[in-house]
């Protein structure tokens, strides 16, 4: 923008009123050109703002799950160890499992929670997609990353497989 300002200064004096007309025109368009690409690159980065917070929320809410589930899948093991002939430790025991049931199916929202996020994010993905389509529609090249961002939706839906898979398990075992 400024090498096209430079030339408009410095034409006034030596090209024709036409081309000089002509050079402002097209400065003019170049401009208007610049201006929505900045636009439509802010929103854009805005989509990637929010998919990236939804990300972040959705790596740190399933790592403390998955976590929270291998902790208490040793808890089951240890209360199996602890299971004696001892009638009173078994009752004791039995009580052990029965709060631990208690306390994995109070957290099935968690698990509710993980997979709307997971919707969320590949909601965000496909309009991510969707505005570099109408950018490229709009004559603005863009970078072909719909095979990276199809195959992290993938991984993000395994993971919330495989955290469901344990929460059954974890489940089952008591």
């Amino acid at each position: 923008m400024k090498e096209a300002d430079r030339l408009c200064i410095e034409g006034a004096d030596t090209l024709s009123p036409e081309q000089f007309h002509q050079l402002k025109e097209n400065r003019h368009k170049l401009w208007n050109s610049f201006g929505a690409l900045i636009k439509q690159t802010d929103a854009v980065i805005d989509r990637l703002d929010v998919a990236t917070a939804l990300l972040i929320e959705f790596s740190t809410k399933s790592s403390q799950f998955q976590s929270w589930i291998f902790d208490k899948s040793r808890e089951i093991d240890q209360l199996r160890v602890d299971i004696g002939p001892d009638r009173g430790r078994v009752d004791a025991t039995k009580q052990a499992f029965k709060s631990l049931d208690e306390e994995i199916v109070s957290r099935r929202e968690e698990l509710s929670t993980i997979s709307q996020l997971a919707i969320k994010i590949e909601v965000e993905i496909c309009n991510y997609i969707d505005e570099l389509r109408k950018k490229e529609r709009d004559s603005v090249p863009v970078p072909s990353s719909s095979h990276h961002l199809s195959r992290g939706q993938h991984q993000i839906s395994e993971t919330v497989t495989r955290i469901q898979a344990s929460y059954l398990i974890s489940l089952g075992d008591n």
